[in-house]
């Protein structure tokens, strides 16, 4: 345990971080936030982890800020929980986040910068800063990114809860699960990414957020070269031997 997380890497190399602050519904902390950044931070230089799953311990995923934390700690320097987000979003590996009961605020933000949701299907999320006093600007462009504008105009500016089905309507969620079927339904999305080759799967999403950002590496013959280099790669020449061959590439374990 490091701080209000728990942290896991099986065989295959799935890291999983548990958010576990169970007796304030996993709000998070300074320490918290702490743990998370630097779990994120070595998953980026591991080359032995293959993706990660975050989660929360006991009833719920995460109720956001521990507000009671903040005010005990105010004017103390305390870490941005921006850059939390920024290294789950920007993370070179498969990301998935799994959710039970409530998910609010931050962490609504936590799993917008996953690749992949799966909800249970009592889940209910909010973005409830505007009741509070103030905007989530940091947070709003991730927001944007996985609700779409009029989704998040309504639930940014009413703070109102909405539940598993509206969160998968409005794509913040892939799929929904029954009441304790998370670890179950997870196992195909976790094979699945790992059968993708890790140096294509970086540069899959590095250029994803590319074109959607709208940078200079989305230039229509920046996005060429990068095909032509990959084509030519190492990974490249395994994965179509394997399937030549009909045999499983040389980085998926089963």
């Amino acid at each position: 345990m490091a701080d209000g997380i728990l942290l896991d890497v099986d065989r295959r190399g799935v890291a999983t971080v548990t958010l576990d602050r169970p007796h304030v519904s996993n709000a998070f902390d300074t320490a918290m936030l702490h743990a998370l950044a630097n779990a994120f931070a070595g998953f980026a230089t591991d080359e032995a982890v293959r993706a990660v799953v975050l989660r929360g311990s006991g009833k719920h995923f995460s109720a956001g800020a521990d507000l009671k934390a903040a005010a005990e700690t105010q004017g103390r320097e305390e870490l941005d929980p921006v850059e939390v987000l920024r290294r789950i979003d920007t993370l070179g590996k498969p990301t998935v986040a799994l959710v039970q009961g409530a998910c609010i605020g931050g962490g609504v933000a936590w799993i917008a910068a996953c690749d992949v949701v799966i909800a249970e299907e009592s889940a209910f999320f909010s973005i409830p800063e505007v009741r509070i006093g103030f905007c989530p600007s940091p947070m709003i462009p991730l927001f944007l990114s996985a609700l779409g504008g009029r989704a998040l105009r309504r639930y940014a500016l009413t703070g109102e809860r909405f539940g598993a089905a509206e969160a998968l309507w409005h794509s913040l969620v892939h799929e929904l699960c029954p009441a304790g079927g998370l670890d179950e339904a997870v196992g195909p999305i976790l094979d699945a990414v790992l059968r993708g080759a890790p140096g294509a799967i970086a540069e899959t999403k590095r250029i994803i957020a590319a074109c959607a950002d709208g940078s200079e590496a989305a230039h229509p013959h920046a996005l060429e070269t990068h095909f032509t280099t990959g084509r030519a790669s190492a990974e490249a020449h395994e994965g179509r031997a394997a399937f030549r061959e009909r045999r499983d590439p040389a980085w998926y374990r089963p």
